[in-house]
């Protein structure tokens, strides 16, 4: 780097295009959204929710 000769007002930089991975993105959001249910689902089991009936047919 240090043998770069200095930049003159107006020169054109080129940098060499990074190849990303488009499917990284997808990865990390279902990592989110997976992360969040099971935060939800411990919360709820910690917490003793459960399913409460309405349907009462014990008449």
């Amino acid at each position: 780097m240090s043998d770069a000769p200095p930049l003159e007002p107006g020169a054109v930089v080129t940098v060499p295009e990074v190849a990303v991975k488009w499917w990284q993105d997808y990865v990390q959001i279902a990592q989110v959204i997976a992360g969040l249910i099971t935060a939800y689902t411990g919360l709820f089991v910690l917490f003793g929710g459960g399913f409460t009936n309405t349907n009462s047919d014990n008449d």
